[in-house]
């Protein structure tokens, strides 16, 4: 009986073995690329797909480790806080980015958006006190 289950996994491979990104050069990777993939399925398929918090976080996480695509992942970082505006998460690791970046600003500003968003969260916390601490 295990034979089905593998037959309905491949099926629904192969129907939708376009969802997921093309492998692409990181400097490639940007918000705008992401944006008119995800339009492409929502066209196809009839409804409004957006892509999860955590393949975009994964993504953005990446090409930070990678040179000169910091701001690459700044944009997909920021469509991730407009995608899901009441993620504390994303705010929290747009303000990781903006700190990289050495914008403590904006990474400030992320931060307290962050500490709105979950008020008990230590980590949040100790990032804004960080930020404070070396001005």
């Amino acid at each position: 009986m295990t034979e089905p289950i593998k037959a309905y996994y491949d099926a629904l491979r192969f129907i939708y073995k376009q969802w997921d990104l093309p492998q692409m050069d990181p400097k490639l990777l940007n918000a705008a690329t992401v944006k008119q993939h995800y339009q492409q399925l929502s066209k196809r398929y009839g409804y409004a797909v957006i892509p999860t918090e955590v393949n975009i976080n994964n993504m953005a996480m990446y090409l930070i480790s990678q040179p000169g695509a910091l701001d690459n992942a700044i944009d997909l970082l920021e469509m991730n806080t407009q995608n899901y505006p009441t993620s504390s998460t994303a705010f929290s690791q747009l303000g990781d980015a903006y700190l990289k970046k050495s914008d403590r600003s904006k990474a400030s500003a992320c931060y307290k958006k962050a500490l709105v968003l979950n008020p008990g969260s230590q980590k949040i916390k100790a990032k804004l006190t960080g930020i404070s601490e070396k001005r």
